[in-house]
């Protein structure tokens, strides 16, 4: 089987490489912007122009397979004058085009990795997420991974390329970057943290588990055709997941009480709006879809997986 991954360089791309040529029976095209050393069954793509003109034909002669890792995510800086246009032109645009010429060129399967901010950023309480929940995007970024499942379904439609939408809740894992990065260093600085009182409860997925269920897609794609939501089994509210982070990095988890509102009224003053949701709401995601119709399960216990993502996450 011959499997193009873009974002090869990325987080998750990284990982999904790794383990893809460790398979014999897999040839790996791996893009990315930066240069990955080559070996019998790995070749290195150059991505470095990727955008809605990208032309991916030649990557794609004799590939069965794509996973669709590449994308623009959260900008903790934004520098665009036209954030939302930037979204959508990699998001959108630029997957419209992988979609097509995928299509086009015969690839059997195309593996989109989007997000669970497509449905929102909350879930109400005792009622987790599952694939029959409507779309509700909230940002820039979440609205333009919406509308990129939106086009590769479109330009899909009519062809014999089978689709399968992931939507992974927060990946977590050694050097994870965004939020989870962020908490490992504020619980590594010993800075008394005002979330004692939060009794919210969230769903996660390791870095591990997002790649098993995407082998798990490759190795049936027959079966996989259509939107799957993913996580780990066990859901963490924002002071257990601190506690696990703490113990991880060999740290006490200096939690204080400070009244849910008032925390949220703070971060906002201060234009952290989209981090309280994070930290403060419920987000729990019901991923029994996916581990019935891909045969997946979660690996690991994610407590140990949490603690030891921390303890090799860079100072």
């Amino acid at each position: 089987m011959r499997v193009l991954v873009t974002g090869a360089g990325g987080f998750v791309g990284r990982a999904l490489v790794a383990e893809l040529t460790r398979d014999g029976g897999i040839e790996v095209r791996a893009a990315s912007r930066s240069p990955i050393s080559a070996h019998r069954r790995l070749t290195w793509v150059d991505s470095s122009g990727f955008g809605p003109e990208f032309d991916w034909r030649p990557s794609l002669d004799g590939v069965d397979a794509v996973v669709h890792l590449a994308g623009r995510a959260h900008v903790l800086r934004e520098t665009s004058s036209d954030p939302e246009r930037e979204f959508l032109a990699v998001n959108r645009d630029a997957t419209r085009q992988l979609a097509e010429q995928s299509a086009g060129a015969g690839a059997r399967h195309f593996v989109l990795v989007s997000t669970i901010g497509v449905h929102g950023d909350r879930s109400l309480p005792g009622k987790p997420l599952t694939e029959q929940d409507p779309l509700c995007p909230y940002d820039a970024y979440t609205r333009s991974k919406a509308e990129g499942e939106a086009v590769t379904l479109e330009v899909t439609a009519e062809t014999a390329t089978v689709v399968t939408i992931l939507r992974p809740t927060m990946v977590y894992g050694p050097g994870a970057p965004g939020n989870f990065g962020r908490l490992v260093s504020l619980v590594r600085s010993g800075l008394p943290l005002p979330f004692g009182a939060i009794r919210n409860s969230r769903s996660f997925i390791a870095r591990e588990n997002l790649v098993s269920a995407i082998r798990c897609c490759l190795a049936r794609p027959s079966a996989t055709r259509g939107i799957f939501l993913l996580a780990d089994k066990e859901d963490f509210s924002t002071p257990e997941l601190i506690r696990e982070i703490a113990t991880g990095v060999g740290r006490k988890a200096r939690l204080f009480p400070l009244h849910g509102r008032v925390l949220e009224s703070g971060l906002r003053c201060i234009g952290r709006g989209a981090l309280a949701r994070r930290l403060l709401g419920s987000l729990q995601v019901d991923a029994s879809l996916a581990r019935n119709v891909l045969g997946w399960q979660p690996i690991g216990d994610a407590r140990n997986a949490i603690r030891r993502a921390a303890r090799e996450t860079s100072a």
